[in-house]
């Protein structure tokens, strides 16, 4: 299937899984990506260091496209900078 969706983020399925915290934990993204659709890690809850660790577990699962999510808030806007450092999925 070929639409504006899957062009545009290199998929096979205009299938994105909602980056919820809590669910869409490093297996799920894979399973989805795997699938075809576009598995995006939710990275709210985590740590800098859990966030790399997600990260690395969702590549060691899948070579398919994958993506993180965050919701910051304005009290760790400090941080930023680390969690854009450390969320970076090609």
């Amino acid at each position: 299937m070929r639409t504006r969706v899957t062009d545009l983020f290199g998929i096979q399925y205009p299938i994105c899984l909602s980056g919820m915290s809590w669910v869409s934990v490093p297996r799920l993204v894979a399973a989805v990506s795997n699938a075809g659709g576009l598995g995006i890690l939710a990275t709210g809850s985590l740590s800098p260091r859990q966030t790399r660790e997600s990260i690395a577990e969702v590549r060691a699962l899948t070579d398919k496209r994958s993506a993180p999510t965050r919701h910051s808030s304005s009290r760790e806007a400090p941080r930023t900078r680390e969690y854009c450092s450390t969320s970076v999925c090609p």
